[in-house]
């Protein structure tokens, strides 16, 4: 018995002291993080090694994992009160997404697909990250593409050689007709092929505002709706997105002189452009002679041509960043410029009270969509704010 006693002690002892020693090395190996709130106040203390801003209420963050006398650097998952909630398991993590993540276990070869809970919510595994669009997961099997549901039933078979993403309940595929040419249509969510695959076109489309582009039979750009009538016929050899009764065209060769056509196949704006982005809000970007803008559907002048470069979209972004000369400005889509000499914007994101920007030093602030300095430039980097949160990087 004493000697069981005893052979008991040193097991707790080595337990002890492995335990202590993780301590003590994730406090040597890990540091505090911040995360901070639209005010600039430092609202989240995190011990780990890296931080990465908050998607759908969770982010993943960088934290030392111990097996054994290994340790490693692995991903653990966190609320917006700091709170753990899946343990640092993970080498490879990408953002939740529709309340589900793509992962991969440290020491395993496959990535599979979780919940908040850390529940695997399908059996299948993938060779790498699927896409995940509406609630439908793309797989590869022989070089041919089907769709999981979250439940991980497989809902269309791994049948096509391309395939988009779901939008607005449809997803583009396309058959082999032969080694040359391939054929597109469309599917819904039931595998149910709404669309043949009788369009010979170059790449994958997707439905905006009930209509999808494809290739007419006689070679043009026309659109159609989920039943297959033609509502736009073919008119020009390229066309953009069709979006608000309006869609961008090419009226010259090469994807040049860029006007807007209207569904009745009416010339609003004039082919004249050298670049055109679909209609947001009745506005149209577009570029002339390498300076970009913005214009109303109407044609008249919605942001002048004055700008050199710029990066977002109004479509996707709901703003752009604009460059002129040195100086960088946020532009809202109701033509509202912010901006101030020296700073040029960060990530943005529209629904939250307070835009990320950096100064001639790389020096970190915040201000508000007035233009108004709500944190002077402090940290070595703020990121996306989420949540009400956006990951920080102090100055050494």
């Amino acid at each position: 018995m004493t000697r069981l006693l005893t052979m008991a002690g040193k097991w707790l002892l080595c337990v002890l002291s492995l335990s202590l020693w993780e301590l003590q090395a994730q406090d040597r190996w890990e540091a505090w993080h911040y995360y901070i709130n639209p005010k600039g106040e430092q609202a989240l203390k995190v011990s780990a090694k890296s931080i990465n801003a908050f998607s759908d209420g969770v982010a993943w963050i960088e934290k030392a994992h111990f097996d054994g006398s290994k340790s490693f650097w692995n991903y653990a998952l966190i609320d917006t009160k700091g709170q753990l909630i899946l343990p640092p398991h993970y080498d490879r993590t990408y953002p939740f997404k529709e309340g589900v993540a793509v992962v991969r276990k440290r020491g395993e070869s496959k990535f599979i697909l979780i919940d908040k809970e850390g529940k695997q919510v399908c059996s299948q595994q993938f060779d790498s990250p699927p896409l995940i669009t509406e609630g439908m997961i793309r797989f590869e099997e022989n070089k041919r593409y089907g769709y999981l549901n979250l439940k991980g039933e497989v809902v269309v078979p791994a049948k096509y050689v391309d395939t988009g993403g779901f939008k607005e309940g449809y997803c583009c595929v396309a058959i082999e007709r032969d080694a040359q040419t391939w054929l597109y249509g469309f599917i819904d969510k039931t595998g149910k092929e709404v669309i043949p695959c009788v369009y010979n076109q170059a790449g994958t489309s997707s439905f905006e505002d009930g209509l999808a582009r494809m290739r007419m039979p006689n070679g043009l750009t026309g659109f159609i709706n989920a039943k297959n009538e033609v509502v736009v016929p073919g008119k020009y050899a390229t066309a953009s997105t069709y979006r608000e009764g309006f869609y961008p065209a090419a009226f010259g060769p090469n994807h040049t002189q860029w006007g807007l056509v209207n569904k009745q196949n009416q010339v609003v704006i004039p082919g004249r452009y050298d670049d055109m982005q679909p209609v947001y809000n009745g506005i149209v970007m577009v570029a002339l002679k390498g300076k970009y803008g913005a214009l109303k559907t109407d044609g008249s002048v919605h942001i002048p041509l004055e700008y050199d470069e710029y990066y977002y979209k109004f479509h996707e972004d709901g703003l752009i960043v604009a460059k002129k000369g040195e100086r960088s400005f946020v532009i809202l889509a109701s033509g509202k410029v912010i901006g101030q000499d020296g700073i040029t914007p960060g990530a943005v994101n529209l629904e939250e009270e307070a835009m990320p920007f950096y100064t001639a030093d790389r020096r970190w602030g915040l201000m508000d969509f007035d233009g108004n300095i709500l944190l002077a430039p402090t940290y070595c980097f703020i990121g996306r704010f989420s949540s009400g949160l956006a990951p920080v990087k102090l100055c050494e």
